[in-house]
């Protein structure tokens, strides 16, 4: 997979074709579907012995779904628009700290973003771009608002020209949430992803030339 994102930044640039389903006007309907799986173990220490208590165990799934609109603003960039609805579940080992075995939470958020694509024979490659979100979430009886922008990082695949499929590879993003029922709690989040989940894309090209 790297060598082939390294063809394709290198060709990219140099081979002349046309620009069809990313030329300057171009644009697109997509629908993105996502899903994403992890697992922690950890222990702590107890309070009333100060000896550590036995490890915990906790898994955690999350999916989403977000329709989206693009628009070539000049050959091979375009800006792009979407909504996105998901949900989470978390599970825990039966353990002695109190914690709940299971919780839920949704989420609901709007983004925009900026996209340059770099592909191989207008068919096959990469697209890269800053990001905007905001949206809100809920957690059982928490709920919360946030703003998160980064950098994202996609491979672009066009079977024909009018259509077109992405998955996603990682990105680097910033997130800072406050919880609207605890006035002063807040939380900031840098992270870096490559690789550990999963996100299709599927969308339909308008006005690609023949």
């Amino acid at each position: 997979m790297k060598k082939l994102i390294a063809a394709a930044l290198l060709c990219g640039a140099c081979i002349e074709n046309s620009f069809a389903q990313t030329e300057k006007g171009t644009q697109s309907l997509g629908l993105s579907l996502g899903v994403s799986t992890g697992k922690s173990t950890a222990s702590y220490r107890l309070s009333n012995t100060g000896d550590w208590g036995p490890e915990v165990t906790r898994k955690s799934t999350e999916y989403y779904i977000a329709p989206s609109y693009s628009y070539f603003i000049s050959d091979k960039l375009d800006i792009s628009a979407g909504i996105s609805y998901g949900h989470a579940r978390v599970t825990s080992d039966e353990n002695i700290y109190g914690y709940p075995l299971k919780t839920t939470s949704a989420d609901f958020s709007g983004s925009i973003g900026l996209r340059r694509y770099f592909l191989f024979d207008n068919k096959i490659g990469i697209r890269t771009g800053p990001y905007f979100t905001y949206g809100s979430s809920r957690e059982d009886d928490q709920r919360s608002k946030y703003f998160a922008g980064g950098l994202g990082l996609d491979f672009v695949y066009y079977p024909s020209k009018k259509i077109g499929l992405a998955a996603s590879l990682g990105g680097i993003s910033y997130i800072h949430e406050r919880y609207t029922n605890y006035s002063r709690m807040t939380n900031d989040e840098f992270t870096v992803t490559l690789f550990n989940s999963l996100g299709l894309s599927f969308f339909y090209v308008i006005g690609a030339k023949n």
